[in-house]
């Protein structure tokens, strides 16, 4: 009863250490503001969170494809911060934090609970909660999805945890000692798990992976496809049990192509899509690492040798064999390297969301396979080895201690928008991305100006992107210069911009010369193809009054009777 107690107490305070840990490194959030970079649509501008949590909101959030995503419970926890904090940044950035507090806690005690394994599962918890590339995921508010999502990720693999446990007493104690292979429909912490999992595809769909994690966890450390024993006894009874999460995975992906249907983005070649793919996946590794030159908006590479993406995909095959072979002995590594390639495979760019080549954020959940992979092989190599214990547990505080102030510095980067774009630039002057991004957080403070220049920038990086023309047509626009506005709004008409906007500001540039057909003209084609779209049928009345006004000018005057 007393070791239980210790173990007990033990426990609760390492949850405590992993609090107190994580806190010092993200405390530079508190001080931080929104940024101009998804977080206007998100929050900032958003009069659905702006007005806070109510029915009408919730609505919305049901049926909404704003932001290119369906994600209605991460469009919730956004309304009810700002229910709870009102519309300061300081109240967003605590709830992020929270939830990955609460991760890091919660990833300690699955761990735990399913190796037995107290300071292995602590190492790999601490390394979740200061890692500098999981800077993006809790410093960003627009990132909600990210920490919300891991949040019911994490309760789900908990209760399928507590089924399969269940499970293996109910069978031991069976006189038969062979159950059927649907005993899951009777067991309520599988449902639970289900539960969980949708509603974390409701904070973000890239959690589709989850069936095939839990597979993951059924060979390590759950052993239920090695030990015949247990509960379900092959791999065909393993997948019949994982129907219903593939079933919600499918779900998932048609409503994310329905939400993604109208996003505009600049599409790459499918074999160009598949190298960077494969260099992508290196790169992640290399950053996990050495997480030196962090920021946010990684542009596809350009001109890179074609050995690059070759030479990447050869290590990751050699990798993979490695642990294949290693599977029966040590089999952790088997696990932990499938589950970081197989949870990266939404985002990794095969199907291409956004113009990012890579993001930080996208390794919040793939790099708990690597930790997981890392720390218990280090582990029993330095058993094998005999190297003393205190020297290993030197080497974990050391890894911990020097991740923290980086993580803490990359915290900084996200205090407002201009030291975050600012640092990117430091990092890769050739960013037409975050020069686009730069020049709207200029744009947001009226300076014209800079905005301008920052934009032309981006143009003389990559001429062909139509978005950035669309911006400098915007900002011509404030310049009253509307000629140049025309020709900018023109050119992103013919790079592929979204076409709506464009219209929108071919509309505006032509009233402002009195050139009312052609405004005419071009407002209908923008709500042609956003019909309720307020500031287009807004901007069409305008036009309609202001031709009406000229009409009635240009009326003969009446003559007087002699």
């Amino acid at each position: 009863m007393q070791h239980t107690d210790d173990k007990t107490k033990a426990t609760w305070a390492i949850c405590l250490l992993l609090m107190l840990v994580t806190l010092p490194a993200y405390w530079g959030t508190f001080s931080s503001e929104f940024v101009d970079y998804d977080d206007p649509g998100y929050v900032v501008r958003n009069p659905h969170v702006q007005a806070g949590l109510g029915w009408d909101g919730l609505c919305w959030a049901a049926t909404s494809r704003d932001c290119d995503n369906w994600h209605p419970l991460t469009w919730a926890s956004l309304m009810l911060d700002s229910s709870l904090y009102g519309t300061g940044a300081t109240g967003f950035h605590a709830t992020n934090l929270a939830f990955h507090i609460l991760n890091t806690v919660f990833l300690f005690l699955i761990l735990q609970r399913v190796t037995g394994a107290k300071w292995r599962s602590a190492f790999v918890a601490a390394l979740f909660a200061v890692h500098p590339l999981h800077v993006e995921s809790v410093a960003w508010v627009a990132e909600r999805k990210d920490v919300l999502s891991t949040f019911f990720l994490l309760l789900s693999l908990w209760a399928y945890v507590r089924y399969v446990q269940q499970s293996e007493i109910r069978s031991r104690r069976s006189e038969a000692n062979r159950p059927a292979p649907t005993a899951f429909a009777h067991a309520p912490f599988y449902w639970l798990g289900l539960v969980f999992f949708a509603l974390g595809l409701m904070a973000k769909p890239m959690l589709v992976t989850l069936p095939f994690l839990l597979l993951l966890l059924d060979f390590w450390p759950l052993n239920r496809i090695q030990n015949s024993e247990f509960r379900i006894q092959n791999l065909n009874g393993l997948l019949m049990e994982k129907v219903p999460f593939f079933v919600l995975s499918a779900v998932s992906c048609a409503v994310t192509i329905w939400a993604q249907a109208q996003a505009m983005v600049m599409a790459f070649p499918l074999e160009y899509r598949l190298l960077n793919a494969a260099l992508s996946y290196l790169r992640y590794l290399v950053k996990m690492v050495w997480p030196g030159k962090l920021y946010i908006n990684y542009p596809y590479p350009q001109g890179w040798p074609i050995w690059y993406p070759v030479l990447a995909a050869l290590i990751l095959v050699c990798v993979s064999v490695v642990a294949v072979r290693m599977a029966s002995k040590r089999p952790y590594v088997f696990t932990g390297w499938f589950w970081f390639l197989i949870a990266l495979l939404p985002v990794i760019g095969l199907v291409q969301v956004g113009i990012q080549s890579i993001a930080d954020r996208y390794t919040y959940v793939p790099l708990i396979g690597l930790f997981i992979a890392i720390t218990w092989l280090g582990c029993d190599l330095a058993e094998k080895w005999r190297l003393p214990p205190l020297l290993l547990r030197a080497l974990a505080v050391g890894v911990i201690a020097v991740c923290i102030p980086v993580t803490m510095a990359q915290v900084g980067y996200w205090k407002n928008s201009f030291s975050l774009f600012e640092h990117a630039l430091r990092q890769n002057p050739n960013n037409f991305l975050v020069e686009v991004n730069l020049a709207m957080s200029y744009e947001a403070k009226d300076q014209h100006d800079p905005a301008l220049e920052h934009l032309i920038k981006a143009t003389k990086i990559n001429p062909y992107f139509g978005e950035t023309y669309n911006k400098i047509g915007g900002v011509q626009l404030w310049r009253g210069n509307y000629a140049d506005a025309v020709e900018a709004f023109q050119t992103a008409l013919r790079l592929n911009g979204s076409a709506a906007l464009a219209h929108y500001g071919l509309a505006i540039a032509f009233e402002k010369q009195d050139k009312l057909t052609e405004a005419t003209e071009q407002v209908r084609a923008a709500l042609a193809l956003q019909p309720e779209n307020p500031e287009y049928l807004q901007e069409y009345n305008l036009i309609l009054e202001k031709g009406a006004k000229a009409r009635e000018n240009t009326k003969p005057a009446p003559q007087g009777h002699p």
